[in-house]
């Protein structure tokens, strides 16, 4: 079956937010930070295996998209970056920080369903 470009984008973006806010990779990821004077080395893995790999994987799959003329990429690591940005940008710092109310699972929803249709509109097919 050939789901809707909205609904693929749809489940990556729970996917990544998800996998982003987990107890366990806030966990991680403030570690991370919290070792980087002492350990850099640390930092560019961490970054390297983890950040930039789900960045590659994004940019493979935008690209086979605009190949199957679904979406309009000119440059898929900048859109894949793009999509994460936008993804991040409502919750992820608030949550990194600890900073209270966490979102509930319907406004995690609800910021991913705007965060689609946001990226449709910048590469979205016209």
């Amino acid at each position: 079956m050939d789901k809707p470009i909205d609904k693929l984008l749809y489940e990556i973006g729970m996917a990544l937010l998800s996998t982003l806010t987990s107890k366990e990779g806030l966990a991680a990821t403030r570690l991370v930070i919290a070792e980087l004077h002492d350990h850099p080395e640390l930092a560019k893995l961490y970054y390297k295996d983890g950040t930039q790999c789900m960045v590659d994987l994004l940019a493979q799959f935008l690209e086979q998209q605009h190949k199957r003329g679904k979406l309009i990429i000119k440059d898929p690591e900048s859109a894949s970056a793009c999509f994460f940005a936008l993804l991040k940008g409502k919750y992820y710092i608030r949550m990194l920080l600890d900073v209270p109310p966490a979102p509930s699972p319907q406004e995690k929803t609800q910021h991913v369903k705007e965060t689609v249709q946001n990226y449709l509109t910048l590469y979205g097919k016209k």
